[in-house]
């Protein structure tokens, strides 16, 4: 499917929408190495936002489920063909001295992972995939691909099983290509080689493969464990 021009200003919809979330604040603006020795002692799931600690709402089963499958078959892929590394929930990225986000599942090429400590990593992802649930706030949506845009993402996966539709942002030379798949359409990880997954199988777990089986099949059939 073809990448979506970017729609001109005045033809987009403005939307109001009334959100709620708990946040965190001290008295004065925390900083990432700040919230990282919080969240060490912590048992509240958060993201740095501009300084407070922002609320990371809990997720439904669909959610753990794709989770799940998808890091499994990409943590898999990415060690037998030496990428990389896959990451997962709890290690946060940092976005500034002041904002640090916690991705569903991100990936750091071989070349970048002296970048990714024990609790943290400070560049940026080649690769982030975030399962958008039934709660997540749309502004919250939209902060998180102005985050990862800002410090050079290479591609961004939104993944809304609800709405069933794959949003793709890939990092060009004239900035982001903005792409949007539905089921019977094939996603491209370009960040993992040219890894094809079918959207079908992000969107309905009754059309998801075992992730070994198909890790089999990506790496040729002749990998086994």
């Amino acid at each position: 499917m073809a990448a979506t021009a970017p729609l001109p200003l005045e033809t987009m919809t403005r939307q109001m929408a009334t959100e709620q979330r708990t946040v965190w604040t001290y008295p004065r603006p925390l900083t990432f190495d700040e919230w990282l020795a919080i969240g060490s002692g912590s048992d509240e799931l958060t993201e740095l936002i501009d300084g407070a600690l922002v609320e990371k709402p809990m997720v439904q089963l669909d959610h753990e489920k794709l989770g799940g499958w998808l890091c499994h078959l990409l943590a898999l892929y990415v060690q037998r063909r030496d990428l990389g590394i896959v990451l997962a929930w709890r290690i946060p990225v940092q976005i500034s001295e002041h904002r640090g986000r916690m991705p569903d599942l991100f990936f750091v090429r071989k070349e970048n992972q002296a970048h990714v400590g024990q609790k943290s990593t400070t560049v940026a992802p080649d690769l982030v995939i975030e399962i958008v649930s039934p709660g997540d706030r749309p502004s919250d949506v939209l902060a998180l691909e102005t985050d990862y845009q800002s410090i050079g993402v290479g591609e961004i996966v939104f993944i809304d099983q609800r709405r069933a539709r794959v949003r793709v942002l890939r990092r060009g030379d004239a900035g982001y290509s903005d792409e949007e798949l539905a089921g019977g359409d094939t996603l491209t990880l370009s960040g993992l080689g040219g890894l094809l997954l079918e959207v079908d199988w992000l969107l309905k777990e009754s059309a998801r493969p075992d992730a070994l089986t198909l890790l089999l099949r990506l790496l040729g059939g002749g990998e086994a464990g």
